[in-house]
C-alpha cells in the first residue's frame, strides 16, 4: 500500500531540492499488500538474517527506511511499524539499527502479551492503532549502559548491514567476536513467545508533525545519522541459539504491515525486494516488487482488498477519491461508500519458520471443495423457484474457510461475475453448512425475469490474498509477481507466461456498488487522468493473468497517473472445482405442477390386482384450481376401483378433477386394476403394459411442463437404483452405516423386493459433522429387478464425486446375497468412455466407475446385489 504526500507535508529544504532537481514534490506511490515472485527470478541469493538486508539484497536501485510516526494512512493506520519475532525460551534475540543511539535512537523489546495482536480470521480486528505499554520489557539503550558499551546495537555502514550480527563472546560488556556484521544488542527470551519489537529513529517516539526529514534513499552509502529522523534506514531483528553461534534462525520476523519511506519521487525499490506473505489458512505468497517507485508507503494483506457497501462482501474492484476529500491523496474520503479493509496477514522477510505458523494458530493448506450434492437454492415460491424480484437462499457446505463466489447466470453458460444481466454474490464463511441470501436481482438492479433452469454457479476460494495499490501513479514494469509456493494441490491458479502458481487478477473499469451507486462508467476504465490505463482495463475474471507479464502496465506524466487519487486492487486465491445449481423464476401467478406415478407390483401376473398411485403437487407460487389429469388404462387392464384424496375420478373418461391445490401441497390418486392378457395371448403371459397419467389443464400457467407427465410399467423389465453413503473411514477409523434410512423423496427404497437385501446407508451426510478432507468415502449403489421379465445387458455407471478421488482396487460388486467381489471399471478424469455408456457426464470431468452387470434376473433372491467403490476427499 502506498499513499501520497501533499507538498505541506514536505519540509522546506525537501521543497527546494524537488525544485532543483525538476521532480515533484509528492511521490508517485504504490501500496503493497504483498504476494508473490517466480522462483529464480533474481539474480542475488537469499539473504539470511532478518531486517533490511532482505529487502535491500544488492546496491541496485532505491532504499525505504522504516518508519515510526503517529501520523496516519488514510484515516486507517498509523505510520509506524510494529516488528514482531517468534522465539523460545532461552533463545537470543539480537538487534541493530542505523539510528541505536543518534539522539532518542532506540530498539525496544516487549514481552509476549504486553502488545496486543489481532485475532487471525477476524477481519475487524484492530490492526494499525495497537497501544503500546508506557514501559518496555527491553531497551538497547538500557544494556548500552549496563554494559558500558556504546558500540553495541548500531549498524555503521552498509558492510555491516550485508553481513548482519556479530557473536557475542562476553554478554557482560558486549564484546563480540570476530567478523565483518555490526555488534548486536541482545535479549534472551524468558518465554516461549511472539515478542513486540519497536524500532525508533533518531526522532524517537511519539512524532506527530510533517515537517520530517526526507531520507537520502541511498542504498550504499547507508544513511546513519540524524537525518533519518522519524525513519531508520538500516535494521535488523535476527534469532540466534546462543550468542556465540553464528547460525541465524531464519522466518522468525514478520510484521503485519510495513511503513516505509524513501524520501522522494523516482526512486525505485531494488527488482528482486522480496517478501512472504502467510494468509489464515497456511497458504504462503513470495513475491518481488519488480521496481516499484513509490514514496511514502504501507505494505500489507489481507482476504478482501477494499470492501463493498455492507463493509462486510469484497469489492474486487478499484476505490476512488471523492472529489471533496480532505485530502484526495491520502483517500480520506471515498467516491460510492466503500471503504478499505485492514491489514490482516503477517509479512516475513525470509520463508517462515513453522514453529512461528504453529504459534499463530495457522493450519496447513487444504484443496477447498464444495461438499459433492450440497449446493442448492430455495426459492421464495417453494423448491427452488422464484418469484419474481424476490430471490431465496443458496446453501451448500465447505470443508475449509474460505471466501465464496456465487455467480447467478441469465443465460447459463456467461458465468462473469461483471456482467450487468448476472449476479455475483461474495463473503467470507467458515467451513461447514453456509446460507448466502439473494434479493431477487442482477448486477445493474433489475430483477431476474420470468425463466426456467438458470444456473447458479458457486467456487469457494482458500488463500485469498488482496494486495492493495493505493495512490499508484504509475507502474511501468507491470505488477508486482505473485507465486504461491506451498500449493496444497495441483489446483492453483497457474500463469500462461510460467505455468506455475502466478495468476492473479485486477478489474480497473466502473461498477455499481451493493447499495447502488455508481463509479465511474460501468465496466469502462475508471478516468485516467489524460494517461493510458491498463491494457485489457481488466483481467479474465474467472482464470486471471500472468503477474509475470506486463499485462497491468500503465505509465504517466508527473503526479496525475492513471493510478493518482486510487486504491488499485491486486488479488490472488486457490479455487475449489465449481458446483452448479438450477434455479426458476416463475409470475406470482403461476402454479408449477409436477406429477409422478408408481405401481406397487411391477412384476405382477396375470390375474393379479395391481394398484398405481398418481401423486401431483403444486411447487407454486400460486394456488392451482381446476387441475385436470387424464390416466386412461391401457388394453390389458380392467379397473376395479379408485380412490381420490381430493376431487373426484370418472372411470369412464380416466379424468381425475382437483378443484384446488395449496402451494406446497400435493394430492394422489390411487387406481386399482386387474391384468387381463386378452384374446390371444398365451396362459400366464402377456406383453408389457404401460400406464401414462398426465396433466392436461388448470387455470394457472405452469412454467415447467416437463414434469406434467409420467409412466408405469407392468409386466416388463423394472430396474430400481437406491445410492447409499455405506461407511465413512476418519484417520484410520471406521463408520459403518448398517441400519435402514428411509429417503422420503424417493419411493425405490422402500419397494416390497428388497425383502433380501435391504438398501442399508444414508443418502447423505448432514451438517453436525461434514466430511473432512481425508476421509475415505464408500458409496454404494442397490439395484432390484422387480418386473415381470430380466433386465438385459445392464451397465450402471457411477460418476466419481467432485472434489475427491477414486481409491484404486476399491470398486465390488455383489449379486443376490452373496459375496462381494472386485469388479467394475475405473476411468480417470477426462478419460474417453466406451460407446453407449450410461454416465450423466460425457466429458468425465471427475472420472466414474463402469459396472457390466449383463442380465438382471427377475427372479425373488438374485434380483438384488449392489455395485460400490470408495473415494477419499481431496
Amino acid at each position: 500500500m502506498l499513499v501520497k504526500r501533499n507538498s505541506n507535508d514536505l519540509t522546506a529544504k525537501q521543497q527546494r531540492r524537488a525544485a532543483d532537481t525538476g521532480r515533484p514534490n509528492f511521490f508517485k506511490g504504490i501500496v503493497a499488500g504483498l504476494v508473490a515472485a517466480g522462483v529464480g527470478i533474481g539474480t542475488i541469493a537469499p539473504a539470511q538474517a532478518e531486517g533490511s538486508r532482505n529487502l535491500f539484497q544488492s546496491s541496485n536501485g532505491f532504499r525505504a527506511n522504516l518508519e515510526w510516526r503517529s501520523v496516519q494512512y488514510v484515516n486507517l493506520l498509523r505510520r509506524r511499524t510494529l516488528l514482531r519475532v517468534y522465539a523460545r525460551q532461552g533463545e537470543f534475540i539480537l538487534l541493530g539499527s542505523s539510528a541505536m543511539g543518534v539522539n532518542a535512537g532506540d530498539i525496544l523489546v516487549y514481552n509476549p502479551g504486553l502488545v496486543s495482536s489481532p485475532t487471525l480470521g477476524d477481519p475487524s480486528s484492530i490492526v494499525g492503532n495497537e497501544q503500546i505499554p508506557a514501559t518496555s520489557s527491553y531497551s538497547c539503550v538500557g544494556q548500552r549502559t549496563t554494559t558500558g558499551n556504546d558500540d553495541i546495537g548500531f549498524i555503521g555502514d552498509r558492510t555491516q548491514e550485508l553481513a548482519g550480527p556479530r557473536t557475542i563472546t562476553n554478554p557482560a560488556n558486549g564484546t563480540p567476536g570476530a567478523g565483518t556484521g555490526y555488534v548486536p544488542c541482545y535479549y534472551q527470551a524468558p518465554q516461549d513467545g511472539i515478542y513486540t519489537v519497536v524500532v525508533l529513529g533518531p526522532a524517537g517516539d511519539n512524532v506527530d508533525r510533517p515537517d520530517v526529514t526526507p531520507p537520502t534513499g541511498a542504498i550504499s552509502p547507508l544513511q546513519n545519522d540524524q537525518e533519518q529522523d522519524t525513519s531508520v534506514a538500516a535494521w535488523d531483528v535476527t534469532v540466534r541459539s546462543s550468542l556465540t553461534t553464528p547460525v541465524d534462525i531464519t522466518g522468525r520476523l514478520f510484521t503485519y504491515y510495513l511503513t516505509l519511506f524513501t524520501g522522494n519521487n523516482d526512486r525505485p525499490l531494488p527488482n528482486e525486494s522480496t517478501l512472504f506473505t502467510l494468509t489464515i489458512d497456511g497458504f504462503i505468497y513470495r513475491t518481488q516488487l519488480n521496481g516499484i517507485d513509490p514514496n511514502g508507503f504501507v505494505v500489507y494483506g489481507n482476504r478482501q482488498g477494499f470492501l463493498n457497501t455492507d463493509q462486510r462482501s469484497p469489492l474486487n474492484r478499484d476505490i476512488v477519491a471523492a472529489a471533496d476529500a480532505d485530502d484526495p491523496n491520502q483517500l480520506t474520503a471515498i467516491q460510492g461508500g466503500v471503504s478499505i479493509a485492514r491489514p490482516e496477514f503477517p509479512l516475513f522477510f525470509n520463508n517462515p519458520d513453522s514453529a512461528v505458523i504453529s504459534a499463530l494458530g495457522i493450519p496447513t493448506p487444504q484443496e477447498p471443495v464444495v461438499i459433492s450434492g450440497s449446493f442448492s437454492f430455495s426459492g421464495s415460491a417453494g423448491a427452488n423457484n422464484s418469484t419474481v424480484g424476490q430471490g431465496g437462499t443458496f446453501t451448500y457446505q465447505a470443508n475449509v474457510q474460505h471466501v465464496y463466489e456465487l455467480i447467478l447466470s441469465r443465460d447459463g453458460s456467461n458465468f462473469d461475475p461483471t456482467n450487468p444481466q448476472n449476479r455475483v454474490l461474495r463473503g467470507i464463511q467458515t467451513a461447514g453448512a453456509t446460507t448466502v441470501n439473494w434479493d431477487g436481482l442482477d448486477n445493474s438492479g433489475t430483477a431476474f425475469p420470468v425463466g426456467s433452469n438458470y444456473q447458479a454457479r458457486i467456487v469457494i476460494r482458500a488463500g485469498e490474498y488482496h494486495f492493495p495499490l493505493l495512490d499508484v501513479e504509475s507502474s511501468p514494469n507491470g505488477s508486482p509477481f505473485y507465486e504461491l509456493v506451498n500449493p496444497p494441490g495441483p489446483n492453483c491458479l497457474r500463469g500462461s507466461v510460467t505455468g506455475r502458481c502466478t495468476a492473479g487478477f485486477y478489474d480497473d473499469r466502473g461498477y455499481r456498488t451493493a447499495n447502488g451507486n455508481v463509479v465511474g462508467t460501468i465496466n469502462e476504465a475508471l478516468p485516467s487522468n489524460a494517461n493510458t490505463p491498463p491494457n485489457p482495463p481488466n483481467s479474465n475474471l474467472l482464470t486471471g493473468f500472468d503477474t509475470f507479464s506486463q499485462q497491468r502496465r500503465f505509465v504517466g506524466s508527473g503526479s496525475r497517473g492513471f493510478g493518482d487519487q486510487k486504491g488499485l486492487d491486486l488479488w490472488t486465491y486457490y479455487p475449489s472445482p465449481p458446483a452448479l445449481t438450477p434455479f426458476n423464476i416463475v409470475d406470482a401467478g403461476n402454479a408449477d405442477l409436477r406429477l409422478t406415478k408408481t405401481v406397487d407390483n411391477p412384476g405382477a401376473n396375470e390375474g393379479d390386482t395391481v394398484t398405481y398411485t398418481i401423486a401431483l403437487t403444486n411447487d407454486g407460487p400460486a394456488t392451482a384450481t381446476n387441475v385436470t389429469v387424464s390416466d386412461v388404462l391401457p388394453a390389458g387392464l380392467v379397473f376395479v376401483s379408485a380412490t381420490p384424496s381430493v376431487g373426484t375420478f370418472d372411470s369412464a373418461t380416466g379424468v381425475w378433477t382437483v378443484p384446488s391445490i395449496a402451494n406446497g401441497a400435493s394430492v394422489t390418486l390411487q387406481i386399482a386394476a386387474t391384468l387381463n392378457a386378452g384374446a390371444g395371448a398365451s396362459p400366464g403371459s402377456f406383453n408389457p403394459l404401460l400406464n401414462t397419467a398426465e396433466i392436461t389443464a388448470a387455470d394457472q400457467p405452469d412454467p415447467n411442463t416437463n414434469n406434467n407427465r409420467d409412466t408405469a410399467r407392468v409386466g416388463a423389465p423394472n430396474l430400481r437404483l437406491v445410492k447409499r453413503i455405506t461407511a465413512v473411514t476418519r484417520n484410520g477409523v471406521p463408520t459403518t452405516f448398517s441400519q435402514f434410512v428411509d429417503d422420503p423423496g424417493n419411493t425405490n427404497d422402500t419397494a416390497a423386493g428388497w425383502s433380501s437385501l435391504s438398501p442399508v446407508g444414508v443418502p447423505r451426510i448432514g451438517p453436525a459433522d461434514p466430511l473432512r478432507s481425508g476421509d475415505e468415502v464408500e458409496y454404494t449403489i442397490y439395484f432390484l429387478s422387480d418386473g415381470r421379465q430380466p433386465v438385459l445387458g445392464t451397465s450402471v455407471c457411477d460418476p466419481v464425486p467432485p472434489g475427491t478421488s477414486l481409491i484404486p482396487n476399491s470398486s465390488q460388486i455383489q449379486r443376490g446375497t452373496g459375496t462381494p467381489l472386485p469388479g467394475g471399471t475405473p476411468f480417470s478424469p477426462l478419460a474417453p468412455l466406451p460407446a453407449g455408456n450410461s454416465c450423466p457426464d460425457q466429458t468425465n470431468r471427475d472420472g466414474a466407475v463402469i459396472f457390466d452387470l449383463g442380465d438382471v434376473p427377475s427372479t425373488p433372491g438374485s434380483n438384488v446385489g449392489f455395485v460400490r467403490f470408495r473415494a477419499r476427499i481431496n
